[in-house]
């Protein structure tokens, strides 16, 4: 099941990553790796919808790269994509062979970069359950959006995160260190003082239903409706 979408971009040069992730809306996660070794780290720990590759990396070539993606269960059904500064065709060929699903060519421009983002992104929400009803809840997962008693509720990424993953965990409790793990990307922040702050706005969104986020004592949350 689909939530908020992420992208990891694998590239060195650090101004292609200002430029990827500037095309992203708020309500898309980006994780940016400059090496083979960094990336591996990183999809060990999430499943991205999109997984962007630069052809030549310091530490890997980008075809040998996703080859071995392609092996690992987070990112086996993940879309991926190749981006390059060669004018050359072969290893575009040998990409499409592999099973790439975009080779993007630099300097990448914006404009396109986001459109062919958003279409792989709404490729995968297609295959996935699109919106989960507990109530008066509706939370679509294809906007990224919830409805209280048919009005929209405004929420941040955060707290989007925050409902979806209680939601999706009904009955379970999670302490606040699963709670933050799954909706902060920069875990600096004081742990306990972040997740309950956001809990409280929330609640305070959800009106009656935030009545269903209980606190357990010296634990974490739990989203229970009796």
């Amino acid at each position: 099941m689909l939530a908020i979408p992420k992208i990891l971009l694998v590239d060195d040069d650090p101004i292609i990553h200002t430029i990827v992730e500037n095309c992203l809306g708020p309500l898309i996660e980006f994780h940016g790796a400059e090496s083979k070794k960094t990336a591996f780290q990183l999809v060990e720990k999430h499943v991205y919808e999109i997984i962007i590759i630069d052809l030549h990396l310091e530490d890997a070539h980008g075809l040998s790269l996703v080859k071995e993606l392609k092996e690992i269960p987070n990112s086996k059904n993940s879309i991926l994509a190749i981006i390059t500064a060669d004018e050359g065709i072969q290893e575009e060929i040998e990409g499409h062979k592999l099973g790439i699903h975009e080779y993007l060519k630099k300097p990448v421009n914006p404009t396109l970069l986001k459109t062919i983002i958003e279409k792989n992104i709404k490729r995968q929400y297609d295959s996935a359950e699109e919106t989960i009803k507990k109530g008066d809840l509706v939370i679509d997962l294809r906007r990224v959006s919830v409805q209280n008693k048919g009005t929209l509720v405004e929420l941040t990424q955060k707290e989007f995160k925050l409902l979806l993953k209680l939601v999706q965990n009904e009955g379970r409790v999670l302490s606040r260190e699963q709670l933050m793990q799954s909706a902060w990307s920069d875990q600096t922040e004081s742990l306990e003082r972040s997740v309950d702050m956001h809990i409280s706005t929330l609640r305070k969104k959800l009106d009656s239903s935030g009545e269903f986020i209980k606190t357990v004592r010296s634990t974490g949350y739990v989203f229970e409706m009796s």
